[in-house]
């Protein structure tokens, strides 16, 4: 039978085995108190899920108050009965309809079966986060406030994927019956490019649980962490944000500069800095390699007569896998206004020193520059 135990639709109490039965078929029962509203949801199912007879026929809830039918609702695709919080949970039974239906209790026939539940005034708060990626191992934490006199661990763990625009999801199960306290979770490179969501079911227990039945819980919730599409493959590292450069002046020199490249997933090894020049007739020279290693920044001295230039950087992670480049896109080369005069011959100036330190050469000349 169906779980729809949710975040605020709290599992209370279940029976999944094979004892109870309606004409010697085995049924279910579960209960779930709305933590939104403060109702009681008691629903009933078939155990085999190929059965297809109505239990809404053979079977009624009975109360102190009378009896209460089992109907179809929206959201459950199982017979359910909705009543207050407040009934005495002592006295909730689910009850056979007709005579002439043979109700069974470990194969003792009987009128009735007590819906057993728990009760207690504080819901389990439950969260977690998660960026997921292809091609990568996740660690998986969260935080799990049991409440009141109990204790609570994750005890199963769903990912479902689908191609965007589709309906339904691909659901596999990754841990189910364990107690975590956190998890790992490998993506293969075939989820770059789906959406991927994960759903984790958590129980709480008493505080002197033995640790022997699983499904004598307290309460028992489920968490689906939104769906998100997997955008990147973690065994590609991630580029540097921005390259920058200072004035390219013609046969100069030029800085350029990046940023460490903030990668949550990689460890950012050496970096790869590669120029491409344009000649003033307008044809590229092609990237040459100027640089690789752990700096941010290289010194470079530009040939003469050109029209421009362009730079672009990459990051290499520790197991040698290089990043998209980040380009500087073309740089028109600047070009001096001061000439000097050397060995018999003027030359443009390509840098002045003040103070010892290179500046890029300019005059102004009627407030001009």
């Amino acid at each position: 039978m169906r779980c729809y135990a949710t975040e605020t639709m709290t599992c209370v109490g279940r029976y999944f085995g094979l004892a109870l039965r309606l004409d010697g078929k085995a049924f279910h029962y579960a209960a779930y108190r709305d933590g939104l509203t403060e109702d009681l949801y008691i629903t009933v199912g078939w155990a085999d899920p190929a059965e297809t007879g109505d239990l809404a026929q053979y079977l009624q809830l009975q109360l102190d108050s009378g009896t209460v039918p089992f109907t179809a609702m929206e959201g459950w695709d199982t017979p359910v009965c909705r009543i207050p919080w407040d009934t005495d949970p002592d006295r909730i039974f689910a009850a056979r309809k007709n005579g002439w239906v043979t109700l069974t209790n470990g194969g003792i026939e009987t009128e009735s079966i007590r819906i057993y539940q728990r009760r207690f005034s504080v819901l389990p708060v439950f969260s977690m986060e998660a960026v997921l990626y292809a091609g990568y191992t996740h660690n998986l934490w969260w935080t799990l406030v049991p409440g009141e006199d109990r204790v609570g661990w994750v005890t199963g763990l769903q990912l479902c994927h689908r191609l965007p625009g589709t309906d339904a999801f691909t659901e596999e199960t990754v841990y189910a019956d364990a107690k975590l306290t956190e998890a790992r979770l490998t993506l293969g490179e075939e989820m770059l490019g789906r959406e991927v969501s994960l759903t984790a079911e958590y129980r709480t227990y008493a505080a002197d649980w033995d640790g022997q039945d699983p499904e004598d819980f307290v309460t028992l919730n489920r968490y689906a962490l939104p769906a998100q599409l997997v955008e990147r493959s973690a065994s590609v590292p991630l580029a540097p944000a921005e390259v920058q450069t200072t004035l390219p002046l013609d046969g100069g020199r030029i800085t350029v500069s990046w940023p460490v490249a903030e990668d949550p997933v990689n460890t950012i090894a050496s970096y790869t800095l590669e120029r491409e020049v344009q000649g003033q007739d307008g044809g590229l020279s092609g990237y040459v390699r100027l640089y690789s290693g752990a700096s941010l920044q290289f010194r470079d001295t530009l040939p003469k007569g050109l029209a421009a230039v362009r730079y672009r950087v990459c990051s290499i992670n520790d197991a040698g896998t290089a990043s998209p480049w980040r380009e500087t896109g073309l740089l028109t080369i600047a070009r001096s206004n001061i000439y000097v005069g050397t060995g018999g011959r003027w030359i443009r100036a390509a840098a002045v020193q003040v103070g010892g330190r290179s500046a890029s050469p300019m005059v102004s000349v009627g407030g001009k520059q």
